[in-house]
């Protein structure tokens, strides 16, 4: 592209200031990377045309002629994404290597509208109660199952992003270090913001006596990312 104080020469043909006033573009933020778009000297020069007309705030713009890559911009919008504002990050000696200038507010900076999860759960602990135990050898589907011993929990999602859970990690055992049955159900799909899950916890003792556990699992959620259900049963 090329340009000067009151055009710019695109593909697509010449853009003048005049048309930047009749248009009034949408975008907050104008990297105007041709010649001497940014000459504040001249009366309607463009690039003030496209800070006031629309809804500009910050515009940054060359004052004079240069010769670059397209591909030096890329070099401006880590340290935008980072959260720099425009002053910090077009200002720096580093990256003034033409006559340029920032019209426009320099404090501003880039807000990522990026959705957060929340986790909510109604319990962190479960007791399975008394549980008959049973040997597990020549157990028909429908005698296990009528064995096993459930629970419920439900886990909300308060935030505004998507709660995404990882699979489960669930044991319990008795003070012996046998391990009993157990399962865990849910749907592994994301949590939308406002939704719930119900999390359906199984157990069977294999033998008498006190069990404990736990119940982790992963989340993305950044002030919880290990949720830890404590669990205890008793088999008799």
């Amino acid at each position: 592209a090329h340009g000067a104080q009151f055009t710019q020469i695109l593909g697509d043909g010449p853009i003048l200031s005049e048309d930047i006033e009749t248009v009034q573009p949408k975008p907050y933020f104008y990297f105007l990377f041709t010649c001497f778009n940014g000459d504040f000297t001249q009366e309607n020069y463009i690039g003030g045309h496209y800070l006031f007309d629309g809804n500009g705030l910050v515009v940054y713009a060359f004052t004079t002629k240069h010769l670059a890559g397209a591909d030096t911009m890329r070099k401006y919008i880590q340290p935008l994404a980072l959260g720099h504002t425009f002053g910090e990050t077009f200002v720096q000696e580093s990256y003034m290597e033409f006559q340029a200038i920032v019209l426009g507010d320099p404090t501003l900076s880039i807000r990522l509208r990026v959705g957060v999860p929340r986790i909510d759960v109604d319990t962190t602990q479960i007791d399975f109660g008394e549980v008959v135990a049973i040997k597990d050898e020549g157990l028909s589907l429908s005698a296990f199952e009528e064995a096993l011993e459930f629970r419920t929990i439900t886990i909300k999602n308060i935030g505004t992003g998507k709660l995404i859970l990882k699979p489960w990690i669930f044991y319990m055992e008795n003070e012996n270090g046998v391990r009993g049955d157990e399962s865990v159900q849910y749907w592994e799909e994301p949590i939308a913001p406002g939704e719930s899950m119900s999390i359906q916890f199984a157990f069977w003792p294999k033998e008498k006596g006190d069990y404990t556990g736990l119940a982790t699992i992963h989340t993305n959620d950044p002030d919880n990312p290990v949720l830890v259900i404590k669990l205890r049963g008793r088999g008799i």
